[in-house]
């Protein structure tokens, strides 16, 4: 869940899914959520630094890497404001969906 869907207050559901499906991503990918507690609650939701720090993070358990630009991804997918939030159009423009677009197509 996004952020701004723990408030009472009215939000927009696109960026909503936008932030959940980073989340979705983070987790594929870690094993692992980013927050120990809900990201409405929890202070380090608030800035994206958690993204690159939780590589080397003690929460990390299985030490997984992975590359900058998903990182970056997952930065721009996940930012606490949804007015700073990356747009679906940005989403699919981004350096790892089109390298990893490409690779899947081009496996298949």
């Amino acid at each position: 869940m996004a952020p701004e869907q723990f408030s009472k207050q009215s939000y927009d559901p696109v960026k909503a899914e936008i932030y959940s499906i980073g989340m979705f991503f983070f987790h594929f990918m870690f094993k692992a959520f980013p927050f120990e507690t809900n990201a409405g609650n929890d202070v380090t939701a608030r800035s994206s630094d958690f993204i690159y720090n939780f590589e080397n993070s003690e929460r990390n358990r299985q030490n997984i890497k992975v590359s900058r630009t998903f990182l970056d991804l997952l930065a721009i997918m996940m930012k606490y404001n949804p007015k700073d939030r990356a747009t679906i159009e940005e989403i699919l423009n981004h350096k790892w969906i089109k390298d990893n677009y490409i690779t899947l197509m081009n496996s298949s």
